[in-house]
């Protein structure tokens, strides 16, 4: 078990699909996770079925995920400052892929907002909306998008975060080259792929990462009227590793 982790990954969020959102992200983690982390497909009592992507000794419900209501929910680490958490950002995530929908998961962080700092991208099936979600430290904001907009692990509206955080350079960075490649019109696979720009790239492999981190997985949601179409890509070129349609339950 670790007692710290570096925690930094980015988000693809496209409202301007004609058919529904698309979340697209990179799940960045420490490099020696490559091969020992895992999709985890849960059915807890009471609650709808859902998969995520799992580290070994970790919950789910802080990387990517979905359920069976048809809940998407992409998480990018925030490193907050002075923070004195009451629930652990995990557990709060965790909990979010127990609801039915947007609503429901926004209410419970507002309802529990007093934690580490977290994003989540957030759409369900049958709701035309794509939230941007930015918490912690009491605070909840909470933005919904138009457009594609990219996010690179640090608070772009959360006004406690944009006054007390951290933003490494790889964070800050991967921002200014995803924005770029927003406005240049590519897909989402290839901005998360991408390797290029002046700084440190978006898609991580390099052994000296100064976050310690590399890119372990990427995957592209689409959440369509009848459920969730998704691909999860674990290498940096070819065809998705894991994919299918869960329709809406």
């Amino acid at each position: 078990m670790l007692a710290r982790t570096p925690d930094g990954c980015t988000t693809i969020l496209s409202a301007g699909q004609s058919d529904g959102p698309m979340i697209a992200h990179n799940e960045d983690g420490l490099p020696f996770f490559r091969g020992s982390s895992f999709i985890g497909e849960f059915a807890p009592e009471g609650a709808p079925a859902f998969r995520a992507f799992c580290y070994p000794g970790s919950i789910p419900g802080h990387t990517m995920a979905f359920n069976a209501a048809g809940l998407v929910q992409a998480v990018n680490n925030i490193r907050l400052t002075g923070t004195e958490p009451d629930v652990p950002r995990m557990v709060l995530g965790r909990a979010v892929l127990s609801a039915a929908g947007l609503d429901e998961a926004v209410a419970i962080l507002r309802a529990n907002a007093n934690s580490g700092g977290f994003h989540f991208g957030l759409a369900c099936a049958g709701d035309p909306r794509l939230l941007s979600v930015e918490f912690g430290r009491g605070e909840v904001s909470v933005v919904a998008l138009s457009g594609v907009n990219a996010h690179a692990n640090h608070a772009l509206h959360h006004e406690i975060g944009l006054k007390h955080q951290i933003i490494t350079q790889s964070s800050g960075d991967r921002q200014i080259r995803a924005d770029a490649l927003v406005a240049e019109g590519l897909d989402a696979l290839s901005i998360l792929r991408d390797t290029g720009g002046a700084g440190l790239p978006i898609r991580r492999d390099a052994e000296d990462d100064p976050d310690d981190e590399n890119t372990l997985g990427t995957g592209i949601f689409h959440i369509k009227a009848d459920g969730v179409h998704w691909s999860i890509y674990d290498q940096s070129t070819g065809p998705a590793a894991y994919s299918g349609v869960d329709q809406r339950g």
